[in-house]
């Protein structure tokens, strides 16, 4: 799969016949739709992510908050899920190509994952990594495609089989969902520019951990 996003890119960038440098100074704001193997419904949430670059050097730092409801949960229909988690960290980006960005990047991650109902709510915390790699391209002056690959140990998963009453909630804290597991993200994003500063975005993730996939739309203010 990482070879069929990276060909897509690398043949829509090749159509392009001009392109403006690429900006890495922007806020997004997108919202997120989940959903993963021990989820009968999915989880809605939202995603805020800055960066700002480091004089013309090629150095970026950068800083995401996320926040998400899972309220269908296989085999426990009274429980909310409730993760969230803040991530900060640097990146450095090189040109590829004419039109074309290699970039790589390392964050830090604290997660807590939150059981409602409980007697009392019960929450998990975790913090661990993220390290990436990916390419952007520019197909036109407007429109743009991306594909990252990332690995990190602050995926959501669920631990444990829940052998008891599924409609207790004492039950289901013991099953334990938490942000710590082992988890490779494939991505693939389009975003259109409708002017200079702003834009709109459509990305799709995918995780090697629990089925975990993903769709984020997103607006991009760039300053």
């Amino acid at each position: 799969m990482r070879s069929i996003l990276t060909g897509i890119l690398l043949c829509a960038v090749s159509l392009s016949a001009a392109a403006s440098e690429f900006d890495y100074s922007h806020l997004d704001l997108a919202y997120t739709h989940t959903q993963y193997d021990f989820t009968s419904g999915s989880g809605n949430g939202y995603e805020i992510a800055g960066s700002w670059e480091l004089g013309q050097n090629g150095f970026v730092l950068e800083a995401a908050y996320r926040h998400a409801r899972f309220g269908d949960i296989t085999g426990f229909p009274f429980v909310m899920l409730k993760p969230v988690s803040y991530r900060a960290g640097a990146a450095y980006h090189m040109p590829a190509g004419e039109f074309l960005d290699f970039v790589a990047h390392a964050d830090y991650v604290s997660a807590k994952t939150t059981l409602d109902p409980g007697s009392p709510v019960i929450s998990q915390s975790s913090t661990g990594y993220v390290l990436g790699v990916g390419l952007r391209g520019k197909v036109s002056d407007a429109f743009e495609l991306d594909a990252a690959v990332d690995h990190g140990n602050t995926g959501f998963m669920r631990h444990g089989n829940g052998t008891c009453n599924p409609v207790s909630p004492f039950c289901a804290s013991a099953v334990n969902w938490q942000q710590d597991g082992v988890e490779t993200v494939l991505s693939l994003a389009g975003r259109y520019h409708f002017t200079h500063a702003l834009g709109l975005g459509l990305e799709y993730r995918h995780s090697s951990l629990q089925g975990g996939q993903e769709w984020l739309l997103s607006g991009r203010w760039k300053f």
